[in-house]
Protein backbone atom coordinates (compact mmCIF):
# COMPACT_ATOMS: atom_id res chain seq x y z
CA UNK A 1 0.00 0.00 0.00
CA UNK A 2 1.21 3.44 -0.80
CA UNK A 3 2.10 5.39 2.27
CA UNK A 4 0.81 8.96 2.46
CA UNK A 5 3.51 11.51 1.69
CA UNK A 6 4.77 13.42 4.75
CA UNK A 7 3.51 16.96 4.90
CA UNK A 8 6.35 19.48 5.06
CA UNK A 9 5.66 22.61 7.07
CA UNK A 10 6.50 25.82 5.27
CA UNK A 11 9.41 27.82 6.71
CA UNK A 12 11.56 30.61 5.28
CA UNK A 13 14.69 29.32 7.04
CA UNK A 14 15.71 26.23 9.08
CA UNK A 15 15.43 28.02 12.41
CA UNK A 16 11.89 29.15 11.57
CA UNK A 17 10.89 25.51 11.24
CA UNK A 18 11.45 25.12 14.99
CA UNK A 19 8.21 26.32 16.55
CA UNK A 20 8.56 25.61 20.25
CA UNK A 21 11.39 24.91 22.68
CA UNK A 22 14.83 24.41 21.13
CA UNK A 23 16.57 21.19 22.20
CA UNK A 24 20.16 22.36 22.72
CA UNK A 25 21.26 18.79 23.43
CA UNK A 26 20.60 17.93 19.79
CA UNK A 27 22.89 18.68 16.86
CA UNK A 28 20.22 20.85 15.26
CA UNK A 29 19.65 22.80 18.47
CA UNK A 30 23.36 23.41 18.98
CA UNK A 31 23.62 24.58 15.39
CA UNK A 32 20.74 27.04 15.86
CA UNK A 33 22.39 28.52 18.95
CA UNK A 34 25.76 28.86 17.22
CA UNK A 35 24.26 30.55 14.18
CA UNK A 36 22.00 32.91 16.10
CA UNK A 37 24.71 34.09 18.52
CA UNK A 38 27.41 34.57 15.88
CA UNK A 39 28.76 38.15 16.06
CA UNK A 40 27.07 40.60 13.72
CA UNK A 41 28.94 41.44 10.49
CA UNK A 42 30.19 44.71 12.00
CA UNK A 43 31.91 44.98 15.39
CA UNK A 44 30.52 48.09 17.09
CA UNK A 45 32.42 50.55 19.26
CA UNK A 46 31.43 53.73 21.10
CA UNK A 47 34.62 55.29 19.72
CA UNK A 48 32.94 55.37 16.31
CA UNK A 49 29.26 54.72 17.05
CA UNK A 50 26.92 53.74 14.27
CA UNK A 51 23.59 53.13 15.99
CA UNK A 52 21.66 52.97 12.73
CA UNK A 53 23.99 50.28 11.42
CA UNK A 54 23.77 48.30 14.66
CA UNK A 55 19.97 48.39 14.66
CA UNK A 56 19.81 47.43 11.00
CA UNK A 57 22.07 44.40 11.43
CA UNK A 58 20.35 43.44 14.67
CA UNK A 59 16.93 43.66 12.99
CA UNK A 60 18.11 41.39 10.19
CA UNK A 61 19.48 38.88 12.69
CA UNK A 62 16.27 39.06 14.72
CA UNK A 63 14.22 38.17 11.66
CA UNK A 64 16.45 35.31 10.56
CA UNK A 65 16.69 33.96 14.13
CA UNK A 66 12.95 34.27 14.70
CA UNK A 67 13.51 36.26 17.89
CA UNK A 68 10.43 38.34 17.18
CA UNK A 69 8.18 35.31 16.97
CA UNK A 70 7.56 33.86 20.45
CA UNK A 71 5.21 31.00 21.23
CA UNK A 72 6.06 30.05 24.79
CA UNK A 73 7.68 31.68 27.79
CA UNK A 74 10.50 29.13 27.78
CA UNK A 75 11.21 29.82 24.12
CA UNK A 76 11.20 33.51 24.93
CA UNK A 77 13.89 32.93 27.54
CA UNK A 78 16.02 31.14 24.95
CA UNK A 79 15.49 33.91 22.42
CA UNK A 80 16.41 36.61 24.95
CA UNK A 81 19.65 34.85 25.86
CA UNK A 82 20.55 34.39 22.19
CA UNK A 83 20.02 38.12 21.66
CA UNK A 84 22.22 38.92 24.65
CA UNK A 85 25.01 36.64 23.40
CA UNK A 86 24.80 38.09 19.91
CA UNK A 87 25.13 41.66 21.21
CA UNK A 88 27.83 40.68 23.69
CA UNK A 89 29.93 39.25 20.85
CA UNK A 90 29.33 42.22 18.55
CA UNK A 91 30.82 45.07 20.59
CA UNK A 92 34.40 45.80 21.63
CA UNK A 93 35.62 45.23 25.19
CA UNK A 94 36.12 48.98 25.69
CA UNK A 95 32.53 49.57 24.59
CA UNK A 96 31.26 47.02 27.11
CA UNK A 97 33.16 48.82 29.89
CA UNK A 98 31.81 52.21 28.78
CA UNK A 99 28.27 50.86 28.58
CA UNK A 100 28.57 49.45 32.10
CA UNK A 101 29.62 52.87 33.40
CA UNK A 102 26.69 54.50 31.58
CA UNK A 103 24.24 51.97 33.02
CA UNK A 104 25.65 52.39 36.54
CA UNK A 105 25.26 56.16 36.28
CA UNK A 106 21.74 55.77 34.89
CA UNK A 107 20.83 53.47 37.77
CA UNK A 108 22.14 55.95 40.35
CA UNK A 109 20.31 58.78 38.59
CA UNK A 110 17.08 56.76 38.64
CA UNK A 111 17.33 56.18 42.39
CA UNK A 112 17.96 59.90 42.98
CA UNK A 113 15.06 60.99 40.76
CA UNK A 114 12.72 58.48 42.40
CA UNK A 115 13.68 59.82 45.83
CA UNK A 116 12.92 63.39 44.71
CA UNK A 117 9.47 62.37 43.42
CA UNK A 118 8.65 60.57 46.68
CA UNK A 119 9.57 63.73 48.59
CA UNK A 120 7.20 65.68 46.35
CA UNK A 121 4.44 63.21 47.23
CA UNK A 122 5.08 63.80 50.93
CA UNK A 123 4.36 67.51 50.36
CA UNK A 124 1.08 67.14 48.45
CA UNK A 125 -0.87 68.97 51.17
CA UNK A 126 1.16 72.10 50.54
CA UNK A 127 0.96 71.63 46.78
CA UNK A 128 -2.84 71.39 46.62
CA UNK A 129 -3.21 74.61 48.64
CA UNK A 130 -0.28 76.78 47.56
CA UNK A 131 0.30 75.69 43.96
CA UNK A 132 -2.94 74.14 42.71
CA UNK A 133 -5.07 76.65 44.64
CA UNK A 134 -7.42 73.82 45.65
CA UNK A 135 -8.13 72.99 42.00
CA UNK A 136 -8.60 69.22 42.19
CA UNK A 137 -8.18 68.69 38.45
CA UNK A 138 -4.88 70.58 38.38
CA UNK A 139 -3.72 68.70 41.48
CA UNK A 140 -4.63 65.35 39.94
CA UNK A 141 -2.79 66.18 36.71
CA UNK A 142 0.34 66.91 38.74
CA UNK A 143 0.10 63.69 40.76
CA UNK A 144 -0.54 61.56 37.67
CA UNK A 145 2.43 63.10 35.88
CA UNK A 146 4.86 62.51 38.74
CA UNK A 147 3.54 58.98 39.33
CA UNK A 148 3.92 58.22 35.63
CA UNK A 149 7.58 59.25 35.82
CA UNK A 150 8.08 57.01 38.85
CA UNK A 151 6.51 54.01 37.11
CA UNK A 152 8.60 54.61 33.98
CA UNK A 153 11.70 54.09 36.15
CA UNK A 154 10.33 50.83 37.51
CA UNK A 155 9.72 52.48 40.89
CA UNK A 156 6.59 53.03 42.98
CA UNK A 157 5.37 54.87 46.06
CA UNK A 158 3.88 52.70 48.77
CA UNK A 159 2.15 55.56 50.57
CA UNK A 160 0.90 57.74 47.71
CA UNK A 161 -2.73 56.89 48.47
CA UNK A 162 -2.35 58.20 52.02
CA UNK A 163 -0.69 61.41 50.79
CA UNK A 164 -3.57 62.02 48.37
CA UNK A 165 -6.14 61.51 51.12
CA UNK A 166 -4.32 63.99 53.36
CA UNK A 167 -4.09 66.53 50.55
CA UNK A 168 -7.76 66.21 49.65
CA UNK A 169 -8.78 66.59 53.29
CA UNK A 170 -6.75 69.80 53.64
CA UNK A 171 -8.87 71.85 51.20
CA UNK A 172 -11.39 74.36 52.54
CA UNK A 173 -14.44 72.97 50.72
CA UNK A 174 -16.35 71.18 53.50
CA UNK A 175 -18.66 69.37 51.09
CA UNK A 176 -15.66 67.91 49.29
CA UNK A 177 -13.75 66.99 52.42
CA UNK A 178 -16.84 65.36 53.92
CA UNK A 179 -17.15 63.18 50.84
CA UNK A 180 -13.44 62.27 50.88
CA UNK A 181 -13.61 61.44 54.60
CA UNK A 182 -16.41 58.98 53.90
CA UNK A 183 -14.36 57.40 51.09
CA UNK A 184 -11.38 57.14 53.43
CA UNK A 185 -13.48 55.56 56.17
CA UNK A 186 -14.78 52.94 53.74
CA UNK A 187 -11.20 52.26 52.65
CA UNK A 188 -9.74 52.11 56.17
CA UNK A 189 -12.47 49.75 57.39
CA UNK A 190 -12.05 47.44 54.41
CA UNK A 191 -15.46 48.12 52.92
CA UNK A 192 -13.81 49.36 49.75
CA UNK A 193 -10.54 48.76 47.96
CA UNK A 194 -8.96 51.72 46.19
CA UNK A 195 -6.06 52.30 43.82
CA UNK A 196 -4.38 55.67 43.33
CA UNK A 197 -6.09 56.04 39.96
CA UNK A 198 -9.50 55.26 41.43
CA UNK A 199 -9.11 57.75 44.27
CA UNK A 200 -8.02 60.50 41.88
CA UNK A 201 -11.00 59.73 39.65
CA UNK A 202 -13.40 59.80 42.59
CA UNK A 203 -12.03 63.13 43.80
CA UNK A 204 -12.13 64.77 40.40
CA UNK A 205 -15.64 63.50 39.60
CA UNK A 206 -17.03 64.87 42.86
CA UNK A 207 -15.23 68.16 42.27
CA UNK A 208 -16.73 68.47 38.76
CA UNK A 209 -20.24 67.64 39.96
CA UNK A 210 -19.89 70.33 42.66
CA UNK A 211 -18.91 72.88 40.02
CA UNK A 212 -21.83 71.93 37.75
CA UNK A 213 -24.29 72.31 40.63
CA UNK A 214 -22.67 75.56 41.67
CA UNK A 215 -22.20 74.39 45.25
Amino acid sequence: ANQAAAVTAFAKSPVRAIIDLIDYSSKAGSSVYAINTTPLPTTFSLDSPNIAGLLNELTNRSRSAKWEEINTQTRQSQNNYQLYECLNRSVTIDTKDQLKLILDKASASTRTTASVIRKKFSKLEAYIIDTASEDIKAFNTYVKGENRKLKAMGERSTDLLEHIFEAYLSVSDKNFTSYIQQVRTDYDTGRENLTVEQLLRRGETHFQIKDIRGD
